[in-house]
């Protein structure tokens, strides 16, 4: 710190120095001028041409000299620049190496504080070596106590013998009381079995009542069931419904193009193969949607122009122009279709409703129009356990997707962590991404590969239903 003060204090001396030097040059400069001047007027008469010619000379000898100063005072100047320049540059070593001073003595309090815990702790060591050797002493104390006691053990059998026959007859004084009052015991008995007894007439007429209400309206015995039945009743069920096949009802146990077991089935071995670790994929044997023409998909309208998106493959999405629609309904937006692929685009061939046939929506270009006179009514799909990953208007699309029937689960990534999110997957028949607001990671515990994943790169409540519709009809459960 002395030896930058000093450094400095001389390079400002030595500017000083250079500073005054140049002044008395310039000074001498102009005296020596003066008298050249003076002594040339007192010189000599000479002739006009001689007098021009020294005058010039004298003149090109004062320019030169001129110069030559002027350029020692632009050196000078150059030098008093750099000196300056040096200064600064100084100055600024010397505030960094104050700076790391500073941080040197916050590194060495922390030193010593580190060293005040390291003798702390070998307190508190040597505190733990008293203590162990205290609790060994106490140890040997204890063991030749035990020894002690052992002796008296004799002794203390004895006293136990006599307490054990002191109980014994006690014990048989008991008993002969409990002998003595047999009848005022059958009496409280007897007294307990007519209050059973009036509990079960009570439950009789409640049955009763139960049985009046079936014959009135046997919908009652369904949401009797729906509340009480067990997985243990199942099999009984099964029966029962088998007898009752006919004919008449068969339509009744199908859903679509297959039996309603079938569907079970499948719904079964979806949630089984969720329930176990497995990496490998989950494959449909029985898939109908294998050829490559027939694509499934839903639509959009750009610049006047019908555009088909194709998921048929999870993971992926392809959009091609509609050249044809030969399935006799109204194209609208976001709405799932079926379409075969050809050279010059596709050709919707099916337009799936999502809503009943009374409902007004109005199957145009733009947006349909609200009316809030009816509300409208949705296609039921079933109750399939649906999860939605997202983190945006997740409620309204669990109400759209309740209004199909659908059991949803919610999970948002940025508010609920992953070890949660595998319990959902385990419980989920299909799983719906909207990719647009989640975290990247989260392709860590999903894999879009699979049939039952559907990825969303737009979402809308439309197409949250179209994805729903189109996953089902892909694991072939609608």
């Amino acid at each position: 710190m002395i030896s930058d003060f000093v450094l400095k204090h001389s390079l400002k001396k030595s500017a000083e120095q250079k500073s005054k030097q140049l002044e008395k040059n310039r000074a001498h400069f102009n005296k020596s001028l003066h008298e050249r001047r003076a002594n040339f007027s007192k010189s000599t008469p000479i002739t006009t041409n001689e007098s021009t010619q020294r005058e010039k000379r004298l003149r090109k000898r004062v320019q030169k000299e001129l110069n030559g100063k002027e350029k020692k005072l632009e050196q000078n100047k150059q030098v008093i620049r750099e000196q300056r320049q040096r200064l600064k540059e100084n100055e600024e070593t010397i505030a960094k190496l104050q700076q790391e001073r500073w941080e040197t003595k916050q590194q060495l309090s922390q030193i010593q504080g580190l060293e005040d815990e390291l003798n702390q702790k070998d307190v508190t060591i040597k505190e733990e070596k008293a203590k162990r050797i205290l609790a060994e002493q106490t140890i040997q104390q204890l063991q030749l106590e035990y020894e002690h006691t052992k002796r008296k053990t004799g002794a203390n059998k004895l006293a136990q013998l006599s307490n054990q026959v002191k109980q014994l007859k006690q014990s048989n004084q008991s008993l002969r009381r409990q002998v003595e009052n047999h009848d005022l015991l059958s009496r409280q008995k007897y007294g307990d079995l007519e209050q059973e007894v009036r509990k079960l007439h009570k439950e009789l007429q409640i049955y009763r009542q139960r049985e009046n209400r079936i014959q009135k309206n046997p919908m009652y015995l369904m949401r009797y069931m729906q509340q009480y039945i067990t997985s243990d009743y199942l099999p009984d069920l099964l029966e029962l419904v088998e007898d009752f096949i006919t004919m008449e009802n068969l339509h009744h146990f199908y859903r679509g193009q297959h039996n309603l077991f079938y569907l079970l089935m499948r719904r079964v071995n979806l949630l089984h193969y969720h329930s176990k670790n497995n990496k490998k994929r989950y494959r449909l044997r029985h898939s109908k949607n294998t050829n490559e023409m027939m694509r499934l998909g839903y639509l959009s309208c750009e610049n006047n122009r019908w555009l088909f998106v194709d998921v048929t493959k999870n993971g992926q999405t392809n959009t091609y122009p509609v050249t044809r629609n030969v399935s006799n309904e109204e194209l609208v937006i976001d709405r799932p279709v079926k379409a075969f692929l050809h050279q010059e685009g596709v050709t919707v061939t099916k337009c799936f409703q999502l809503e009943s046939a009374f409902s007004n929506k109005q199957p145009i270009k733009k947006k349909p129009v609200k009316s809030t006179a009816q509300e409208r009514e949705y296609l039921w799909l079933g109750n399939f356990t649906v999860l939605v990953i997202g983190s945006r208007f997740m409620n309204e699309y669990k109400y759209r997707l309740q209004k199909h029937g659908c059991l949803v689960e919610l999970h948002n990534p940025y508010e609920q962590s992953f070890e949660v999110l595998k319990g959902k997957i385990k419980r989920a028949e299909i799983i719906l991404v909207c990719e647009r607001h989640i975290p990247h990671s989260i392709w860590d515990y999903v894999d879009k590969n699979q049939p039952f994943v559907s990825v969303l790169q737009q979402d809308s409540k439309d197409l949250i239903s179209t994805f729903t519709y189109i996953t089902l009809q892909r694991c072939e459960l609608i």
